[in-house]
């Protein structure tokens, strides 16, 4: 008897810490159960958002930094935050720019953009969620000196069966086509429910944050979710 494969959208931001930390989780979840997660990138809500700190309370993000660092300490998921930043920000600064009143977030984003454009060229070849794994973990685990310099994507690209040459030169020549993906992609995620990340979608549902996963496995199962 063939087993029901039930398939999630997985609204993921290579920015997102939490994102990271759920990786894992999906992982573990797709390899146990009969399960395919899609992962849907979009850009983190600092772009999504115009003026996105202007608007947040002050303390947001001091909690994320204190809450993603002990929720990986207790579950054992090697994490620091990135050096250099996914996203190209000034930061307030009360010696050299007293104006500065909240993040002021660049026009160049060269990291965020090649990182997330490249995610959806893997998921294009059916390697999203060993990319978000690989090439996440290179970035969030604080093992890895400058992540975005030397090959260190290049590698992990070819580690997961890809060709980082062709997938380079891809995210130009097809970035108009991935743009739309990305764009569809950030529709479709506020439909779902939910402006945050990470999300997963099912039927129509939302459920926000990796602390989240249970609640969609349980709701999976009462849809027939059954073991490999």
């Amino acid at each position: 008897m063939i087993k029901k494969l039930i398939e999630v959208d997985f609204f993921y931001s290579m920015r997102s810490p939490w994102s990271y930390i759920a990786t894992y989780q999906v992982r573990d979840i797709s390899i146990k159960y009969n399960i395919k997660f899609n992962i849907r990138f979009v850009y983190p809500i600092a772009l999504r958002i115009e003026g996105f700190f202007e608007k947040i309370d002050p303390l947001f993000a001091p909690y994320l930094l204190r809450d993603a660092s002990r929720v990986a300490e207790m579950k054992n998921i090697p994490y620091k935050w990135p050096i250099p930043d996914p996203i190209v920000m000034e930061m307030p600064n009360k010696k050299y720019n007293k104006e500065l009143k909240s993040p002021k977030i660049d026009n160049n984003q060269p990291y965020i953009h090649r990182i997330t454009r490249l995610g959806v060229l893997a998921g294009l070849y059916n390697k999203d969620l060993e990319y978000v794994y690989n090439v996440a973990k290179l970035i969030w685990d604080g093992k890895t000196k400058n992540w975005d310099k030397g090959n260190h994507i290049n590698n992990a690209l070819r580690n997961i069966g890809l060709n980082p040459d062709k997938m380079n030169s891809e995210i130009i020549t097809k970035k108009d086509e991935i743009e739309k993906i990305i764009t569809n992609n950030e529709i479709i995620h506020r439909q779902t429910g939910h402006w945050g990340v990470p999300v997963f979608g099912f039927n129509n549902e939302p459920f926000f944050g990796q602390d989240r996963l249970d609640v969609l496995l349980w709701r999976l199962k009462q849809n027939g979710l059954e073991e490999r």
